[in-house]
């Protein structure tokens, strides 16, 4: 619940629950802001409600810091950072620890039965969501709606945020995820529990297409529609997969672990993510073009 307690020329003050989506509450503070008013303090209610008092401010863009913490929520904090001098707000949130990340297991779901493979995750994962909303052209309704979409598609999309979290390497303690880069899967059916271990066909082109990208070189990485994006190591035969684009690397495959985990999570979830929407054969296109072109 978001309830108005007290709105004058210069003084808002919000009431806001537990159980508000982080989504709307982003809505409520960019639309506020583009009117010029600013968090003042955040004052802590029961049961981890919150007032929130903005104040007007004579400048355009004014200062804006402050920090919620909802321990009920999946996105669980909300840092917003924007310095007076600048022209980018920054957001930044993280997973609530008491959640689960291991559980369901879609490291399991997607082995097909084989034994998990040799960089499983042990280690628990902080997973961190940042986005940086540029002032340059002014803040107006459309900057605010696709900002709060963006943590909407977030707040749907537990489940895969849980398998990203499942894929990552053994040795990772936190995951970044640009919510911009994140975005641009709205249009794909991502959840694990949608897709379903993938055609025999689908894996062993989609396991033909990495090594032939592996093995080729004339190019060191591709970009799949800013969706996935394969890069080669230093070492020869190995290369590197992030998906969704992060600042991390979700895992590593060598071209020898093909054939000793064909039913690798990786592997089965992406060819996975590959046949159900569609888009194998313009997997195929795309790195068969980028490879002439750099030939």
């Amino acid at each position: 619940m978001i309830e108005i307690r007290e709105k004058n020329e210069v003084h808002v003050t919000i009431y806001v629950d537990n159980f508000e989506p982080i989504h709307k509450i982003i809505a409520l503070i960019l639309g506020l802001y583009e009117k010029r008013f600013a968090v003042d303090r955040v004052i802590e209610q029961q049961n981890a409600a919150k007032l929130i008092l903005f104040n007007k401010a004579w400048s355009a863009y004014p200062r804006l810091i402050f920090s919620l913490d909802f321990p009920n929520k999946f996105i669980k904090t909300l840092n917003v950072t924007k310095y007076s001098y600048d022209k980018t707000i920054k957001i930044s949130s993280y997973i609530n620890d008491k959640f689960d990340l291991s559980e369901p297991s879609y490291v399991t779901k997607f082995l097909r039965g084989s034994e998990p493979p040799k960089d499983s995750k042990t280690l628990p994962l902080h997973v961190r969501l940042d986005l940086d909303i540029s002032l340059r052209n002014g803040i107006d309704q459309k900057l605010i709606i696709n900002t709060a979409n963006k943590f909407y598609f977030a707040e749907q999309n537990e489940n895969f945020l849980k398998l990203i979290s499942q894929l990552c390497p053994s040795n990772m303690t936190t995951l970044y995820i640009n919510m911009r880069t994140f975005s641009r899967l709205q249009s794909y059916k991502i959840d694990p529990d949608e897709l379903d271990l993938p055609s025999q066909e689908s894996k062993q082109k989609f396991i033909d297409l990495c090594k032939i990208f592996i093995n080729n070189s004339a190019i060191t990485e591709f970009k799949f529609k800013n969706l996935i994006t394969f890069l080669k190591t230093y070492y020869k035969e190995k290369m590197s997969i992030k998906f969704p684009q992060t600042t991390t690397i979700v895992d590593t495959l060598e071209v020898s672990d093909f054939d000793k985990y064909p039913e690798h999570p990786v592997i089965n979830y992406l060819a996975s993510f590959l046949e159900i929407n569609n888009l194998m054969d313009s997997f195929e296109l795309e790195l068969s073009k980028q490879i002439l072109v750099n030939a």
